[in-house]
């Protein structure tokens, strides 16, 4: 009795470890899949989940924060992701920040990275049933394929460098030219003299400048032409009036070639002065009768002075002249 006793409670002692130990592990495995914590669905749309499955971790900053619970198709193009996010971590992760498919290595297993969005900048925390967007991944077998085309180049790139240098290493080649000594020193001679007259070109155009500058500060008389604006107002318009002179002389030269064509032929009072002398002699004899009429009227006058009625008023005049000087 006491045996069968001993080996019951051998029997329920192992029992109870063995249960004790399924808890532990269920509890463990419920802890990396988020069974017994808190969580908020969030969904992500992809065009290709490059092998991605359930179950599969979720990283923010490098750190598991959830995992992939379900993967549906919903077009030829359209992939939707739902993640469980730990709720506690919720409030870290930016409603506007990206999802992408990454690996857990470089041969790992698939998983989902949320990167914060540096473009759009702080948004609000995640919420139940928030939809993140989504960065194109990267695809491996593309990047292989890129980098084998880039070896398959890499190697003709490879031999043709070799050939070249068998070429170089032969004689009576540009090699067998760079290593003569003469040619050495004639290069030598000729970048001095290149180096030399670029010295002088250098000291040129800084004289050249100098000019330039001091042109344009309105130095010199070069200078002040170009940079006094009264002495080209100046000069314009003594342009102006030098062409309307010109066109004024022509116009007089003109009238004048007129009027002494006109006197030429006899036309006008001074043509007919000068051709008619029937009115030469009449002007004359008409000047003799102004004189001689010119002489009577002072006579007149001198008489009128002296005549009794008219002599008060010429005394009145004599003494009105008299005071006003």
């Amino acid at each position: 009795m006491s045996k069968e006793l001993a080996r019951n409670m051998r029997l329920g002692f192992f029992v109870i470890a063995g249960l004790l130990l399924l808890i532990s592990s269920l509890y463990m495995v419920g802890s990396k899949r988020n069974l017994f914590n808190s969580t908020i669905k969030v969904n992500v749309t992809f065009h290709n989940v490059n092998g991605l499955m359930e179950g599969n971790n979720v990283r923010f900053s490098g750190i598991d924060v959830g995992t992939v619970s379900k993967i549906e198709i919903a077009s030829d193009t359209i992939i939707h992701v739902e993640l469980m996010i730990d709720k506690s971590v919720a409030k870290f992760i930016s409603s506007n920040s990206l999802a992408s498919i990454g690996t857990d290595g470089l041969m790992g297993n698939k998983l989902v990275n949320i990167l914060p969005s540096e473009e759009a900048g702080p948004g609000k925390p995640l919420e139940e049933g928030t939809t993140l967007g989504a960065r194109k991944p990267i695809d491996m077998d593309e990047a292989l394929r890129t980098l084998n085309k880039t070896n398959d180049n890499l190697q003709f790139i490879t031999t043709d460098v070799k050939i070249i240098t068998q070429r170089f290493s032969s004689k009576n080649t540009l090699w067998s030219i760079l290593l003569d000594s003469n040619v050495a020193q004639n290069l030598k001679q000729s970048i001095m003299n290149i180096n030399t007259t670029t010295k002088s070109t250098a000291d040129f155009a800084q004289s050249l400048n100098s000019s330039m500058m001091d042109v344009k500060k309105g130095k010199g008389t070069l200078g002040k032409l170009l940079t006094d604006t009264s002495l080209a107002t100046n000069i314009t318009q003594a342009a102006t009036n030098l062409n309307q002179s010109s066109k004024n002389a022509i116009v007089i030269t003109n009238d004048l070639n007129t009027i002494v064509g006109d006197m030429k032929n006899g036309k006008g009072t001074v043509g007919s002065l000068l051709k008619d002398t029937t009115t030469v002699h009449n002007l004359n004899s008409a000047f003799t009768s102004l004189d001689k009429g010119a002489k009577g009227f002072n006579e007149n006058m001198e008489a009128l002075h002296s005549n009794i009625f008219f002599r008060k008023y010429f005394r009145k005049m004599d003494k009105e002249k008299k005071n006003k000087k």
